[in-house]
């Protein structure tokens, strides 16, 4: 499922790489294009923010054509001329970097923006108070650093080996029993397999 975020601006106030980025380090956000351009029509979708490298589509088109795509785009857009889409997937980092950008389009050129799908119009301060909730969302995402911390990876280990002890003292008991005929070999032998898919899981765990 795609979005749709479009941004209406003047042609003649289309701003530069260097306006946006000097624009966008104002809002104290680890941002960065990837990008080789010169001015916004040639940007190519391609960023990065808090070190994770994200890509969506842009397309720039006059204003008609937009409204020819979404004619329920009423809002007063006679100040404009044209307007620039991003269309972005299921990625939180690219939602939270279309924010940041559309955030310095109004701060640069007075730019309009609208979320396509619902037809919601964005102030600056609802783009604002959206981007840390994108990034909350993709943290939510990312597996756990204190999952993988020595001393999480050092108490599983003791688990591990106090199930090891466990299963391997239940086995020789079992073994024990069947000797002297008190149980059949059926025990021994659902704790060996369980013993041995423990095994394999806890490798596999590590891995």
């Amino acid at each position: 499922m795609s979005m749709t975020t479009i941004a209406f601006f003047k042609k003649a106030k289309t701003p530069t790489k260097t306006q946006l980025e000097s624009e966008i380090e104002k809002l104290d956000y680890d941002f960065k294009f990837l990008d080789e351009f010169e001015s916004l029509d040639q940007f190519g979708g391609t960023c990065k923010l808090n070190g994770k490298e994200t890509f969506f589509e842009t397309y720039v088109q006059a204003k008609g054509e937009i409204l020819d795509d979404f004619p329920f785009l009423n809002k007063d857009l006679s100040k404009f001329d044209c307007g620039i889409s991003f269309i972005w997937g299921a990625d939180f980092i690219a939602g939270a970097c279309i924010g940041i950008i559309a955030t310095a389009l109004i701060d640069l050129c007075e730019s309009k923006i609208v979320y396509v799908d619902d037809e919601t119009w964005y102030t600056r301060q609802m783009l604002l108070s959206e981007i840390p909730i994108f990034l909350e969302e993709h943290e939510k995402q990312t597996p756990s650093n204190v999952v993988n911390s020595p001393a999480t990876n050092s108490k599983l280990k003791k688990k591990i080996k106090w199930a090891d002890w466990v299963i391997l003292g239940l086995l020789t008991i079992s073994i024990i029993l069947m000797s002297r005929k008190l149980i059949g070999w059926h025990l021994p032998a659902i704790i060996l397999v369980l013993y041995i898919s423990y095994n394999i899981w806890s490798e596999r765990t590590k891995r």
